[in-house]
């Protein structure tokens, strides 16, 4: 842009997705949702927890991830970065935050890094608009690497949940001897469960909340904001997402939490000690991870060893919104993209 006036309009407006974007990532956020499928918690003390706990979380824990993706994903020409900086982040929140709000609206955990992911390769799409190509745009390692992820993350929550819940059931037959210790033992599972579910509300958010905070770490990488800016815009996008998830994300607690399955304490104490050791591990390795893939694929390794159905008609609608969410992210963002770039063009 060539007026001061505009590139700051143009900032304002994707600070302004930007917090929109952290707000649907709240929306979407199920982690608490075994506390209320178990009767740990009643729904809307646990919205109000998580709520706060994911603001947390979003603030100090996210930088690592953030940065992986907001920074080192894209491969522009640097004249295009600074130009265009502001443009690109725009046309990859309007699509993506949209559909976010939409499909957890309706109940369905769609994954945030397959959004966030499928935006910026739809900026990829525009790579001729932008003096470079497709091939060219990304940095295939860094994608290589998230996919690992992807395909790695989902399969350690069933094999961790698998695993976990066979020796909890081994323990459970070891120590009960009657009803009263049953009872015990289920007020026990309970403060425990709600405790590891704490510790994986600030995980979850340590690594989700970092897709919507990377378009601020992208915008002071390209010189768009200032430090002191950016700082600001980390604490309100990490509000944002606690707001989403006490005023939209109830529907999807409930949903998550029960309609798969039917879950017990010691169950969900299976489920989200799996999930704390998938995040831990992302986490420390600044990898975005789908964390609903991970809770979800936990489920499927609880009902396997408990040999108890699942919900199939709810699992296929989850399996179908994780197939359409990337492609949909990416055209969606490559068209706002390609929009923008030919009638705003000087």
């Amino acid at each position: 842009m060539n007026g001061g006036c505009i590139v700051d309009i143009e900032v304002l407006v994707t600070l302004v997705l930007g917090v929109a974007f952290a707000f649907s990532i709240g929306s979407g956020d199920e982690t608490m949702a075994t506390t209320i499928g178990s009767g740990a918690m009643r729904l809307k003390y646990a919205v109000i927890l998580a709520g706060i706990l994911a603001a947390i979380g979003a603030f100090f824990l996210s930088s690592g991830v953030a940065h992986s993706i907001g920074v080192n994903l894209l491969n522009l020409p640097p004249a295009s970065t600074s130009r265009y900086q502001g443009w690109i982040m725009v046309s990859i929140l309007a699509s993506v935050s949209t559909w976010m709000i939409v499909a957890s609206k309706t109940g369905l955990p769609v994954s945030v890094t397959y959004c966030i992911i499928g935006g910026f390769l739809g900026v990829a799409l525009c790579g001729p608009l932008l003096g470079t190509d497709f091939a060219s745009a990304i940095h295939w390692d860094e994608l290589g690497t998230i996919v690992i992820g992807w395909i790695a993350s989902p399969l350690l929550g069933l094999g961790c949940a698998t695993g976990i819940t066979f020796v909890m059931k081994r323990f459970i037959r070891r120590r009960i001897r009657g009803f009263d210790d049953m009872e015990k033992m289920g007020r026990a599972f309970m403060i425990l469960l709600i405790f590891i579910a704490c510790f994986n509300q600030l995980n979850r958010e340590g690594n989700d909340a970092a897709k919507a905070l990377s378009i601020f770490h992208g915008l002071e990488f390209g010189g768009q904001i200032d430090a002191t800016t950016f700082s600001i815009m980390l604490v309100i996008g990490s509000i944002a997402i606690g707001l989403g998830l006490f005023v939209v994300g109830r529907n999807l607690l409930r949903n998550v939490g029960k309609n798969i399955i039917e879950i017990r304490p010691s169950d969900a104490i299976c489920i989200e000690t799996s999930m704390s050791i998938v995040l831990l591990l992302a986490n420390i390795l600044s990898l975005p991870i789908s964390g609903g893939q991970v809770l979800i694929f936990a489920i499927v390794g609880l009902s396997l060893v408990n040999h108890v159905p699942v919900n199939k008609r709810t699992l296929k609608r989850i399996v179908y919104s994780w197939i359409v969410t990337l492609p949909l992210a990416m055209l969606a963002s490559a068209g706002v993209l390609a929009l923008l770039l030919t009638t705003l063009k000087p």
